[in-house]
């Protein structure tokens, strides 16, 4: 039997590696009211819905909200705000 490799976790590379590190930014979104937002984007993810008993999964935003909640949006409803016109 092969004997397990010392395999690091993830957030050694971070810390080794600043590079792979994406500071949250200021971005709008669209919520479901279909009206424009504000928000700070903190992360990319993956989220799923179910069609008639099938799973469709889609990629997400999570963005933190003026009032310090977290929310996930669809990726397409997010936008982000230029940085030199801030």
């Amino acid at each position: 039997m092969r004997k397990p490799r010392n395999i690091r976790p993830a957030t050694k590379d971070y810390e080794e590696n600043p590079k792979y590190h994406i500071p949250p930014r200021k971005c709008w979104y669209i919520d479901f009211r279909r009206t424009l937002q504000t928000g700070i984007w903190q992360a990319w993810s993956i989220d799923y819905d179910e069609f008639q008993g099938n799973i469709a999964h889609y990629p997400c935003a999570i963005i933190e909200r003026p009032d310090g909640s977290m929310i996930t949006t669809h990726a397409s409803n997010v936008y982000f705000k230029n940085p030199d016109k801030e």
